[in-house]
């Protein structure tokens, strides 16, 4: 971004860099946004992770790979997402 901001100062097209940077804060709070979603969602994979090892403990084998499924489609989901394809 530095050479960026030195191009338009030696230019000294100051209002064409604030236009700029407003659409890099702009974007970056969206990307911001996301990556929030994005850790949320590893998080519930995570733990349907951990309840299906505990359900696999516990003997109930039909339980734990139902949830270890579900993780497996959420990181699935978001995977494809993240690539720009369709869910």
């Amino acid at each position: 971004m530095s050479g960026f901001k030195e191009y338009w100062n030696e230019h000294g097209d100051v209002y064409a860099m604030e236009i700029a940077e407003n659409a890099w804060d702009y974007q970056q709070s969206k990307i911001d946004e996301l990556q929030k979603q994005v850790d949320a969602l590893k998080g519930l994979a995570q733990t349907l992770w951990e309840k299906s090892e505990e359900k696999h403990q516990q003997g109930k084998v039909w339980e734990s790979k139902t949830l270890g499924e579900c993780a497996d489609e959420i990181l699935d989901v978001l995977e494809q997402t993240l690539k720009g394809g369709e869910a």
